[in-house]
């Protein structure tokens, strides 16, 4: 018999507008209307977009911080800025969306399908951030993806198992592998201890980890610049780009993207490196080790144009060797071209990583 309950749609799960002649002050924390779901109802989230706050110059992108509040938890994972979820491309077509996507959302494989999941309450909030100017233009953020009513819904959408048989992520450069197998029945009651997505649940687990920085000093010439927290490089403790991972932690770089200094345009190189390796590593001899973050050579675009007079836009960079992160210190880094890169409102490096991390 069918279940005329057992309800799936996708679309808009909470939305938060920010009108214009508003201004939201440096530090000033805004939040949008929660939206409840009954319970008998849940959710996964598949993509954010931030229509941004768009200035005069010499400010063209107001920056404000993203999160989300999933079930009553301010999620420490995701950290979005203005210039991280651009909704969609305008310039020349074809036209390619930029927004932000958390994995397949059809997919049982928690490598696969690590979509944020819950089952009461969902909220956006808002932050103009400090080192940024207050907030003056509007803007809107909207969280789409599934809405299911009943266990029926969820299984006729995923089948009866999550994460049915064992998948592995492997690091063939460095010669590591993990293997996330830990199957459960899909149905209302295990919806927020899937191993795929939950930030509760039992481990292993797979959940996204997305954060940003800029760099709160200025630059030494010619010298490394870690984005690091612990000397004061970077402002919040979200904005850490310094990971010492234990045995049990491994984490996944997946995109990349940096804003090069737009006033002073005296940034160089940006790159990545694990356990004092660095990566990239040039392929060519003479090439230059690490990624070219040079402003009109920007081989890592974000996703924003550098200012309105531009309108091509770009997505995030995916990373070409998937290293595996474990068991060892990770870190970003930047360096100037010989004069310092500053760091005032009009004029900082921005640098963006998504990625996934795996638990146990």
């Amino acid at each position: 018999m069918v279940n005329v309950n057992a309800l799936h749609k996708y679309g808009i799960l909470s939305e938060y507008t920010h009108a214009a002649g508003v201004a939201q002050a440096v530090n000033t924390v805004e939040r949008g209307a929660v939206t409840y779901f009954g319970d008998d109802e849940a959710f996964q989230i598949d993509k954010i977009e931030i229509f941004p706050p768009v200035a005069p110059m010499p400010f063209p992108i107001e920056n404000i911080l993203v999160q989300l509040v999933l079930d009553g938890d301010a999620i420490d994972l995701i950290f979005l800025d203005s210039r991280m979820a651009t909704p969609y491309a305008t310039g020349t077509p074809p036209f390619k969306p930029s927004c932000y996507l958390f994995g397949d959302r059809k997919s049982t494989n928690p490598l696969e399908n690590f979509c944020m999941k819950g089952r009461k309450s969902l909220q956006i909030r808002t932050m103009a951030l400090l080192g940024g100017v207050a907030i003056t233009s509007s803007y809107y953020v909207r969280i789409s993806g599934d809405w299911f009513k009943t266990d029926d819904a969820l299984r006729n959408h995923f089948g009866p198992t999550f994460n049915p048989v064992p998948v592995t992520v492997e690091d063939g450069v460095r010669d590591r592998r993990v293997t996330i197998y830990r199957p459960l029945p899909i149905n209302l009651d295990n919806w927020l201890n899937l191993s795929g997505g939950c930030h509760r649940s039992a481990k292993p687990r797979v959940l996204p980890w997305i954060n940003f920085c800029r760099n709160a000093l200025d630059t030494t010439p010619n010298t490394e610049y870690t984005l690091d927290l612990r000397p004061g490089n970077v402002t919040y403790e979200w904005e850490n780009m310094h990971w010492d991972l234990d045995n049990k932690t491994y984490m996944i770089n997946d995109y990349v993207g940096v804003w090069p200094d737009e006033a002073g345009q005296h940034l160089r190189t940006a790159w990545w490196e694990y356990g004092g390796v660095e990566y990239p590593q040039p392929i060519i001899p003479t090439g230059v080790p690490r990624w070219d973050t040079r402003f009109n050579f920007n081989e890592l675009p974000p996703g924003m144009p550098p200012h309105s007079g531009i309108l091509n836009f770009h997505g995030p960079r995916p990373v070409d060797r998937k290293l595996l992160g474990t068991n060892e210190i990770m870190e970003a880094r930047i360096m100037d071209d010989g004069t310092a890169v500053h760091h005032t409102a009009a004029d900082h490096v921005f640098f963006a990583q998504w990625s996934r991390k795996i638990e146990f």
